[in-house]
């Protein structure tokens, strides 16, 4: 069975409908912090092959694992609550990703080059890789954006995040670096924004969480 597959992502399983008032509260209900500590203890052991072949660090777990649930919240990665718990979605959706970046990382080992063509190589797909994943993931419409501002109204922390997604910014990690938002505020605020997006027409609501 199939319970973390990405938009567009094959299997032909239907999407479970999202963005509605009782799939937030499981997802809210579900993503506690002590789902967050499980499944980055998971992801740790899951990144140990990895880490063979190339660097990995507490940081790059941080973000595998906070990756799958930002992506799990905007609609990127389907979970249907009916069907399976989100701690087993999340952990099956980080073993399917460390076994990507495993077999990713055995294709580039087996390329026999110098010393000093590796350090270069190395750079260019590095740099290749990150504007492959903005382009995947790309931000949402500017036109998106503007009607949630117009919702957002006062809200500031809100208004922080909308800026945070209009200028590229769409990981926790990613927004909490280059906002004024603080760790706190992140997940009430990315919470407000999906309930705003309700109030949106539905070609809007697809064009920002719809299928890539």
């Amino acid at each position: 069975m199939k319970t973390a597959t990405t938009s567009g992502g094959g299997g032909g399983e239907k999407q479970p409908p999202f963005m509605n008032a009782q799939w937030l509260d499981a997802y809210d209900a579900q993503r506690t912090d002590d789902l967050v500590k499980d499944a980055i203890h998971f992801a740790t052991g899951q990144m140990r092959r990895v880490a063979v072949l190339r660097p990995v660090d507490d940081v790059d777990i941080d973000q595998l694992v906070h990756d799958v649930l930002d992506d799990t919240a905007i609609g990127r990665l389907t979970w249907d609550p009916e069907r399976v718990s989100l701690k087993k979605h999340v952990y099956d959706a980080i073993h399917s990703r460390a076994r990507h970046l495993y077999d990713r990382a055995i294709r580039y080992r087996t390329v026999r080059i110098d010393a000093a063509s590796s350090v270069a190589r190395e750079a260019a797909m590095t740099v290749q890789d990150d504007v492959e994943h903005r382009r995947r993931k790309s931000a949402v419409s500017a036109e998106v954006l503007l009607r949630l501002r117009q919702l957002a109204g006062g809200d500031a922390p809100v208004l922080e995040l909308i800026d945070a997604l209009a200028r590229g910014y769409e990981l926790r990690y990613d927004i909490l670096k280059h906002s004024r938002l603080t760790p706190s505020e992140y997940a009430p605020a990315r919470k407000r924004m999906r309930r705003l997006t309700e109030l949106l027409p539905a070609r809007l609501r697809r064009a920002a969480f719809g299928s890539e």
